[in-house]
């Protein structure tokens, strides 16, 4: 009896800490389907008609397994961390991708390792140039740097930008000031629901070319149900 009391209280104990093991470790890390590359912590830092901004966020880069990539080619995208958020003073938001770029992958990468297990493991760091974020842009001509979303408490325009151009109509004009990136074990976050929860709410709206507007970067079951639909402008 007393063994058998043992040998579940081992069960028990075995079954407590992997719960706990697997509650603290970044999402995918134990899924049998999806697994990651990298972990990031994403800081950059924008000028806006002569006024700086910084935000900052945990991305992690996910993808699904090669023996199930067939199938779930697309099933592993992530819920947080997905996009920078720049509250403007009058009342505009700012969305930019992480700008994550070749150049950024071999700082981290560094005496050509094939991963980024030790670069997470003693959290490196790498700046982002000027160079950097527009190169992660041009990899697709149809994608803009960023977004521009008119309110951040009733959102209903938006609009892209690219750096150092002025927008169309909104008339923003953004430039790249700073950045850095520092692989990490951590779990993914951003500034959204802090920020802009609105935008938590909202539809962006574009005759359904949804990869080049603020849809493809913020979770489709994070903001549904809609309570707030933003269209396009277009100049």
């Amino acid at each position: 009896m007393r063994q058998f009391i043992r040998f579940m209280t081992a069960i028990l104990i075995c079954a407590i800490s992997g719960a706990a093991l697997y509650l603290i470790m970044p999402p995918y890390t134990l899924n049998p389907f999806c697994t990651y590359d990298l972990i990031e912590q994403v800081q950059v830092t924008i000028d806006v008609d002569g006024t700086k901004y910084s935000s900052e966020i945990v991305h992690q880069n996910s993808f699904s397994r090669k023996w199930i990539e067939v199938m779930n080619g697309s099933g592993c995208s992530q819920t947080l961390g997905t996009v920078l958020a720049y509250v403007l003073a009058d009342g505009k938001v700012l969305l930019l991708p992480p700008p994550i770029c070749a150049e950024i992958e071999k700082q981290l990468k560094k005496k050509g390792l094939h991963d980024y297990k030790e670069a997470m493991a003693h959290e490196y760091k790498a700046s982002i140039s000027q160079k950097c974020v527009q190169g992660a842009m041009l990899r697709d001509s149809r994608i803009p740097d960023g977004y521009v979303v008119d309110n951040v408490t009733n959102p209903s325009k938006w609009e892209p930008f690219f750096f150092d151009v002025k927008t169309a109509r909104f008339g923003v004009l953004v430039r790249f000031v700073s950045g850095e990136v520092q692989a990490t074990t951590r779990e993914p976050r951003d500034n959204l629901e802090q920020v802009a929860p609105a935008l938590l709410k909202t539809q962006f709206e574009d005759a359904g070319k949804w990869y080049a507007s603020p849809e493809r970067y913020i979770s489709y079951a994070r903001r549904y149900p809609f309570t707030h639909f933003a269209r396009k402008v277009v100049p």
